[in-house]
């Protein structure tokens, strides 16, 4: 029947769109009809949206078609949020994403429409492992919520914004929004919502390897689940309840939980709580050695992760699958599925744009300082004015008291508000330090400790470990590169640096350095890549050779990571008393707006590229400071994807 119904309203839909197209009748009045009727159409969308009513679509389309026509905004973004939705509960990710995306780029003016847009965008990106991006548009929304006097969502809005940062393992921040999640939605008397929070949390404990903990916050969740029906949420809690009897080796009792969450996601037709549940049960038969029925699990696994785009849910398959064919003395299947998860771990946490999307929050929490901030300096300059008047006609000393009074709050205040704006930089800067040396030194071992497992294996080529063997070496010098890093950046920031000169010959040094540059891990990778070293006579240098042996390495070590073909040079000439070393490659070049920044501490000249070549950002800052404990200065010149030199000018003695 209520097919019937839909086809009538496309029926009569298709006839006013037609006569709005009639010169004679396309007049205010029938404009106005027309999107009283899409109005209609909306909220019959609105009320008819579930998995089951697939006949919506044609629907929704016609709809955004003559909102077009008409010009009407709000039923375009409105029809597209409304594709969104019908993609996302049919658990088309991709294209729920699009929708959504459409729609935010037209104006919405409607808070709560709005609000809806990111709750639902941020929802799908995390689900599909677009963290960083996820947590950007879950940091609008909370924008959106905080700055209105009655938000729609609010206690949803905090819940999301947990579960980006559990997602991406901020841990604090997350059990922090949950907490005040939890609050609010008992606050609007929504008990269901308080249930799914407390199962949340139970989530994240156990992701802090909590169990027992974890195991109060699921027994409140799931007594709310269970009275309000929520079996979706449910199926989900009763797996992680399942996971930490895996941990604590009550397999009996893990598997009674599977089964369970196996009933209660198919009963609410959730796919994805599906595919979780496949993964925790071939957790279960490989911790029960049954690796036969481990690996048909995780095939089906991978099959309903990668038609829904679960990438975290990849990520733990083909993990678990290396590890099973390690166990199983397959060493190239593990090294394949290993090399697929590494993969897909890799893009799952993107320190670069992890980080962008930390300096978003961090501009939101400085508008948000600013703008109460304003408020203060309003409220008082008012109390200022009314006392300046009832004070007008008191005496010039009484007068001239008030002034010297008001000059010195208004220098405090601006002490304190430059102490302030010093400490949240360093606030800052000291995140930024720690999240990218977690991930400079995670990475590398990672990679060490998985190539080695590989090592083991009787069945590889001479050419399959040579690649191993040449991926450890390189992610050992990475690791080595990133501890010298730190311990120099150390003692130069607590003026700890010794230096001893002494008098040396120059041309031995850099042909040490040439050698150790061509033997390195990273230029053995770049067969179309020559390192040139142009001498130019013997000079003798009084200064700190260590130093020296130091500066010149990192630059070729940039020149190399930089350049993928061509030539770098490695040279030096004397200009009056000082000595010239220059290095000149052919690289991809430095913007000449960022060329001033690269010798800021993590900074790098090509984000793009910076992604693929990773590192700390500390090389230049680190080279710069110990060229001016020396008493010389350095500069460089550079051309977009033509190449860059880089000039260190120092005292011969």
């Amino acid at each position: 029947m209520r097919t019937y119904f839909l086809l009538l309203i496309l029926f009569i839909t298709s006839l006013i769109h037609a006569s709005s197209l009639n010169p004679e009748t396309n007049d205010t009045t029938i404009i106005s009809r027309d999107i009283n009727f899409v109005k209609k159409n909306l909220e019959f969308i609105r009320s008819g949206l579930s998995p089951e009513n697939d006949s919506l679509l044609g629907l929704i389309k016609q709809t955004l078609h003559q909102s077009e026509q008409l010009k009407f905004n709000e039923g375009i973004y409105l029809s597209y949020y409304y594709l969104g939705q019908y993609y996302k509960v049919r658990n088309l990710n991709d294209s729920a994403i699009y929708n959504y995306k459409k729609g935010l780029e037209l104006k919405i003016e409607n808070a709560e429409h709005l609000e809806r847009f990111y709750m639902h965008l941020s929802e799908v990106l995390r689900i599909t492992g677009n963290y960083s991006t996820a947590l950007e548009n879950a940091l609008k929304l909370k924008d959106l919520v905080e700055n209105q006097e009655k938000a729609l969502y609010s206690y949803q809005v905090y819940n999301l914004l947990a579960l980006s940062y559990q997602t991406l393992l901020e841990y604090d921040l997350a059990k922090e929004n949950f907490e005040k999640s939890a609050e609010l939605a008992l606050a609007h008397d929504n008990e269901a919502y308080a249930g799914i929070v407390y199962s949340n949390i139970g989530k994240l404990l156990f992701d802090q390897n909590k169990p027992d903990e974890s195991l109060i916050y699921f027994e409140k969740g799931t007594k709310l689940e269970e009275k309000y029906n929520l079996y979706g949420s449910l199926g989900n809690s009763y797996t992680i309840i399942a996971r930490i009897f895996m941990r604590k080796e009550m397999l009996d009792s893990a598997r009674s939980y599977l089964f369970k969450a196996t009933d209660l996601n198919k009963k609410a037709n959730n796919r994805i709580g599906i595919t979780y549940t496949l993964m925790s049960v071939s957790e279960y038969y490989f911790l029960s050695n049954d690796y036969e029925n481990a690996l048909a699990h995780l095939d089906l696994t991978l099959e309903y992760a990668k038609s829904i785009n679960l990438k975290g849910v990849l990520s733990e398959a083909y993990q678990l699958k290396a590890k099973i064919y390690a166990n199983q003395n397959k060493y190239r299947e593990a090294y394949e599925n290993f090399d697929l998860f590494f993969s897909i771990y890799s893009k799952l946490f993107d320190f670069k744009e992890i980080n962008n999307v930390k300096s978003l929050e961090q501009k939101l929490k400085k508008q948000q300082q600013e703008n109460e901030l304003y408020e203060v300096k309003l409220a008082k300059q008012k109390t200022i004015n009314s006392l300046l008047i009832l004070i007008g006609s008191l005496t010039f000393f009484v007068g001239l008291f008030i002034i010297i009074y008001l000059f010195k709050v208004k220098k405090l205040n601006k002490e304190l508000l430059n102490s302030k704006n010093k400490a949240e930089e360093s606030d800052k800067l000291k995140s930024k330090f720690l999240q990218t040396i977690s991930h400079e030194i995670r990475t590398p071992l990672n990679g060490i400790v998985g190539f080695s497992e590989m090592i083991k294996s009787k069945s590889l080529s001479d050419s399959e470990l040579d690649q191993i063997n040449t991926m450890i070496n390189k992610n050992t010098d990475d690791l080595i590169s990133t501890i010298e890093n730190l311990v120099d950046i150390a003692h130069l920031s607590t003026n700890q640096y010794n230096v001893r000169k002494t008098n040396f010959k120059i041309l031995p040094v850099l042909e040490n350095i040439i050698d150790k540059a061509k033997s390195s891990p990273v230029y053995k990778t770049k067969k179309d890549l020559e390192i040139i070293f142009e001498k130019n006579g013997e000079v003798e240098l009084h200064t700190d050779k260590s130093i020296i042996s130091k500066i010149i390495p990192h630059l070729l070590k940039n020149a190399i990571l930089y350049t993928e073909k061509g030539s770098i040079t490695l040279g030096y000439k004397i200009e009056k008393s000082n000595l010239i070393i220059y290095v000149r490659d052919t690289g991809i070049g430095i913007p000449q707006e960022k060329i001033d920044a690269i010798f800021f501490p993590f900074t790098q000249g090509d984000e793009n590229m910076s992604i693929k070549v990773g590192g700390t950002g500390l090389g230049l800052t680190i080279v710069n400071a110990l060229i001016q404990i020396l008493g010389g200065k350095i500069w460089v010149g550079s051309e977009l994807k033509k190449g860059s030199t880089f000039y260190i000018s120092l005292p011969i003695s």
